[in-house]
C-alpha cells in the first residue's frame, strides 16, 4: 500500500504553512540494492513556516528495508557567495531511538559522484555506530536559521545553491551508501512502512520555532 503525497499534504495543511517533501538520489553504488532502498525510503520534509530565516526540516526513514541514517551534511555550495548564507542549527529534536548531535568540527562528505561538487559547511550525526541513527519508522527534526535578508531556503534547495547529503548504513548486507537531495519536491508517492502506518504530523514548538513531528503507530 502507498500513501500519495497529495493526500498526505492535505492532512498536514492545517499544521504547516509551507511544507515540501524531498527525496534523495544515491551518489554511491557499493551495492545496487542498498542504493535503491535508500532512494525509496529516505525523505526530508521542509517547512519554512512562512518566515524567512527560520526553517524546520524533518528527516525520516520510511522502511521497510533495514537501514539507519547515520549522518546529515549541508553544503551552501559557493564559498564566494555574498553575503554568506550562514546556515546554523538552532535545535535538534531527536525522535525515539535517535540521538544526533552537531559536529563540533564539520565533517567532510567524501566519495560518490554527486551531480555537483559537495563541500560540507554543517554536519551532524550519531556516534558513528549503527546505534541511535534514524532507523525505519524513526525521525529527526532540525530547526535551522540562515541569512533571511538575502535567501530563501526552499529556493536554495531547488536551485542547487544548497545541498543536503546523507550517509546511511546497516543495510541487510552490512553495507552503506551516500545520498544527495533532489532539487525538485517529491511529486510521486512515499512508500508506506511495512511495519507501521504513517499517521501524519502534529505541530511542535521548539525554542520559539515552528517545527514538525511525525508519529508512527506499531
Amino acid at each position: 500500500m502507498k500513501i500519495y503525497i497529495i493526500a498526505v499534504l492535505t492532512v498536514l495543511a492545517p499544521l504547516m504553512a509551507q511544507a515540501e517533501p524531498f527525496g534523495f538520489y544515491a551518489i554511491t553504488d557499493n551495492t545496487p540494492y542498498n542504493a535503491s532502498a535508500g532512494e525509496n525510503q529516505l525523505f526530508m520534509l521542509v517547512d519554512e513556516g512562512g518566515t524567512l530565516g527560520q526553517v524546520s526540516v524533518l528527516f525520516t526513514n520510511t522502511g521497510p528495508t533495514a537501514s539507519t541514517l547515520k549522518s546529515i551534511y549541508f553544503d551552501t555550495l559557493d564559498p564566494y557567495v555574498s553575503p554568506a548564507i550562514d546556515l546554523q542549527i538552532e535545535s535538534i529534536v531527536n525522535g525515539t531511538g535517535v540521538n544526533f548531535t552537531e559536529d563540533k568540527k564539520v565533517k567532510n562528505f567524501n566519495g560518490g559522484n554527486p551531480i555537483r561538487a559537495f563541500s560540507s559547511n554543517l554536519s551532524l550525526g550519531n556516534d558513528g555506530s549503527n546505534a541511535n541513527g534514524i532507523d525505519p519508522n524513526e525521525y529527526l527534526i532540525l530547526n535551522l536559521t540562515y541569512n533571511q535578508s538575502a535567501y530563501d531556503f526552499m529556493d536554495m534547495l531547488q536551485s542547487g545553491d544548497l545541498q543536503v547529503g546523507l550517509h546511511a548504513g546497516a543495510f541487510p548486507n552490512g553495507g552503506s551508501e551516500k545520498f544527495v537531495n533532489s532539487t525538485e519536491p517529491y511529486d510521486s508517492v512515499i512508500p508506506e512502512p511495512s511495519t507501521a502506518l504513517l499517521l501524519g504530523f502534529s505541530g511542535l514548538l521548539v525554542k520559539g520555532f515552528r517545527s514538525l513531528r511525525q508519529r508512527f503507530d506499531p
